[in-house]
């Protein structure tokens, strides 16, 4: 076994067993906006429902973006009708967001230009997410939720990083997601 291989095992043993980070208990209002989508129309959030959006700050180039799709992706599947997932892309500099997502499957609400209303949410990193509730409050966010690095990390190159994150970050953000139901 590979000396990275042995890292990433030890790290995800490391994040799967360790306790979770309590979610912020963060109830301000989501700021609104007005985003295009990739058809051109305007999309206005948030919006008054019975259910949940995740508004989720992304680059098709971004290593963690790739790899907590999936996670946000089984949280809206396991929610249907209840979980809306808003692919807000924000400092693309390499691809077609429309094309990649359509490629990959990911049945998420592609917004584009998120560089327009990044700062009004604190998005500065990614990924950027945040569990929005049905009344338009902000119930979890991403950036108040830092993981405990596992020993090794710092030698593990971002997409091995990443692979580690995605599944401790899911479960932080399907806790908010579910409270929120």
């Amino acid at each position: 076994m590979t000396r990275h291989r042995i890292l990433i095992t030890a790290a995800l043993l490391f994040v799967l067993t360790a306790p979770g980070v309590p979610a912020a208990a963060e109830t301000r209002p989501a700021p609104a906006f007005t985003l295009a989508d990739d058809a051109g129309r305007a999309v206005s959030l948030p919006e008054r429902h019975d259910g949940v959006d995740i508004y989720y700050f992304w680059a098709t180039w971004c290593p963690f973006c790739i790899e907590i799709k999936p996670e946000l992706d089984a949280i809206k599947r396991d929610h249907p009708g209840k979980v809306r997932v808003f692919a807000i892309n924000f400092r693309e500099t390499e691809n077609d967001p429309a094309a990649y997502l359509a490629r990959t499957g990911y049945d998420f609400k592609l917004l584009l230009d998120g560089e327009s209303i990044a700062e009004d949410y604190g998005a500065w990193v990614l990924p950027g997410i945040f569990v929005v509730d049905g009344t338009g409050h902000i119930r979890f966010n991403l950036y108040d939720n830092p993981m405990p690095n596992p020993p090794g990390y710092e030698a593990l190159d971002s997409a091995e990083r990443a692979k580690i994150r995605a599944p401790w970050w899911g479960a932080r953000i399907r806790e908010a997601v579910e409270s929120a139901l």
